[in-house]
């Protein structure tokens, strides 16, 4: 057999103790170095690291999520009462669809938010891009 699954047949044990004496560990070191922008810190520790416990609530997001639900559900109201009202149900149909295309995001964010308020296991601010930056 020439070769092994190891690597070239008869070498033996390496000086880490690795078949064909190479250390596995220096490629992933640079590569976690590289991948994490060069600050030396592989990615594994990057997700490691504990979150701050006072996570401030970020308002605009908050104001943003609250925004796109009020507007949804208002929508939503004004496509049914044009469903229920007009006989022929002219132009109920544009409003549900801009009232789904509204209450979706809005929904989700503020489920988001609530989850990462309660302390969910999994719930973050961080997980919703936060408009505060601007």
């Amino acid at each position: 057999r020439p070769y092994s699954r190891h690597g070239p047949a008869g070498r033996g044990k390496g000086s880490r103790g690795v078949p064909g004496g190479k250390d596995p560990t220096v490629g992933r070191r640079a590569m976690d170095s590289h991948r994490s922008g060069g600050s030396g810190r592989s990615l594994v520790m990057e997700s490691l690291e504990i979150e701050d416990p006072e996570e401030r609530v970020p308002m605009r997001t908050v104001a943003a999520a609250l925004a796109l639900v009020g507007v949804g559900v208002f929508l939503l109201v004004v496509s049914i009462d044009m469903y229920v009202g007009n006989p022929n149900h002219d132009g109920s149909v544009p409003f549900f669809i801009l009232a789904g295309i509204a209450l979706v995001p809005g929904l989700y964010a503020s489920w988001q938010l609530y989850g990462a308020f309660k302390k969910w296991p999994g719930f973050t601010f961080n997980q919703l891009p936060s408009y505060d930056r601007f």
